[in-house]
């Protein structure tokens, strides 16, 4: 259940990143800084017009129980759970562009390290527990943890202010 939810889920991740970083910096480059919030702002609008569509295909996939084939009530459940990370993960990849400018990917370590270990601490009670949602949460509240790190210390490092501005 757990690799048709990841699975299924991870289809729509594409369209979110469609290969924009390096585009974006082939534009930007040299004003990366000041755009990025246009680059965010794309993506979480992106992300949160997918994740609706998303849960809808989720709630019509057909399911027989006689069978046990295609998607259980609870992969269903699941997919409206982990279609959440089609948002973080967007944020992430978002921020990441910076560190592509900068080659300064070692910044990111901290940030997953700890998102990392929230990740494994949540996975172990749901493990434990036989709780494939919270599993599930875990990587939303992962993937929210890394954001919110990564931003913050890319804010502090790079002065980095998250502002619109129009497209030349």
């Amino acid at each position: 259940s757990f690799t048709k939810i990841v699975a299924f889920v991870s289809v729509f991740y594409l369209i979110v990143d469609f290969g924009m970083n390096p585009m974006f910096l082939k534009t930007y480059f040299q004003s990366i800084e000041k755009n990025l919030g246009n680059l965010l702002v794309l993506r979480v609008i992106m992300s949160l017009l997918i994740i609706p569509i998303v849960c809808f295909i989720a709630l019509t996939l057909p399911y027989n129980p006689t069978h046990s084939s295609g998607f259980s009530p609870l992969e269903k459940n699941g997919i409206l759970i982990f279609s959440l990370t089609i948002l973080t993960m967007a944020i992430q990849i978002s921020l990441q562009t910076l560190l592509q400018k900068n080659l300064a990917y070692k910044l990111s370590i901290l940030p997953s390290f700890i998102s990392s270990i929230v990740l494994i601490g949540l996975i172990y009670v749901g493990v434990t527990q036989d709780n494939l949602p919270l599993i599930l949460f875990a990587y939303v509240l992962a993937g929210g943890v890394v954001c919110v790190l990564l931003g913050l210390l890319l804010k502090g490092v790079f002065s980095l202010r998250l502002t619109l501005h129009k497209f030349i």
